[in-house]
Parts: C-alpha cells; structure tokens; sequence
C-alpha cells in the first residue's frame, strides 16, 4: 500500500490555471482610483505650463563678489540685459555648472516649459562692475 506524503497546504497550483478570483467591483474601483491619480498629475503637469504673465523687473549692480538673487517667485521665463560696460558671468539656479558670460549690451532670455526658475548668480570679473536688468515672468 502507497502512502501520499504531500499535505494540501504543500500542493502548488498547476500552471494554466487561473490565481484566486478579485472581486469585480474591487478591481474596478483600484482602476478608477488609478486613473484619477494620473489624471490630477497631468493637469498640475498643464497648468504649470501656463504663464501667468507677471513680471516683476529688477535692476542689480554686479561687482566681483558673485551675488545670489532670488527672484520673487518659480518664474517660467527670464530676460536678462546687461546695461553695463563689463561681462557679467550668469549662473541660473546653480552655480555647479558652468557660468554664461554676457557681453555688454548683451540680451540672454531664458524659457522654460515649467516654472523651475528661482535664483540667478551674477558675478563680474575681478576689477569690473556692470549693470543687469532681470526680468522674471510667472
């Protein structure tokens, strides 16, 4: 006489065979809220897109001690001029890349899809002063 050693709780299920059944509703109801989640995301993801068109111009002598300007709110887009009769070296946001110079009389605008804007770092050479308009627009 065979005797079985296998216990049900040790029995794995056969392949091909279909996993416990969910509840319908529950898997409707999972779906939905996961749809909805996306679709919050995507709408933030839109309006941030949108330019509110504020623009809150500024004027900031540069000298050779590299300043921080925070601007007064995430802009999407900025113009910077420099009125001055220097360069002026610009970092935007960081200053762990490498600066853009911006030769007198130079207009550099800056756009964004988002507004991710927050600082700018201004700094003129050793010995040199300028001028730099800002011109931040949400």
């Amino acid at each position: 006489m065979e005797v079985n050693a296998k216990s049900e709780s040790t029995e794995t299920q056969p392949k091909g065979e279909p996993g416990p059944i969910v509840n319908p509703g529950v898997m409707n109801l999972a779906m939905q809220s996961k749809i909805a989640r996306e679709m919050t995301q995507i709408r933030r993801y839109l309006d941030d897109m949108l330019a509110k068109g504020f623009i809150s111009p500024m004027t900031v002598a540069v000298t050779q001690v590299r300043q921080e300007i925070n601007l007064p709110y995430k802009a999407q887009s900025v113009t910077l001029i420099n009125d001055g009769a220097n360069t002026v070296n610009v970092w935007i946001n960081t200053i762990m890349k490498s600066s853009h110079p911006m030769n007198a009389g130079e207009t550099l605008a800056l756009n964004f899809m988002n507004h991710i804007l927050s600082k700018i770092y201004l700094q003129c050479n050793p010995g040199n002063v300028s001028s730099v308009r800002i011109l931040p627009q949400e």
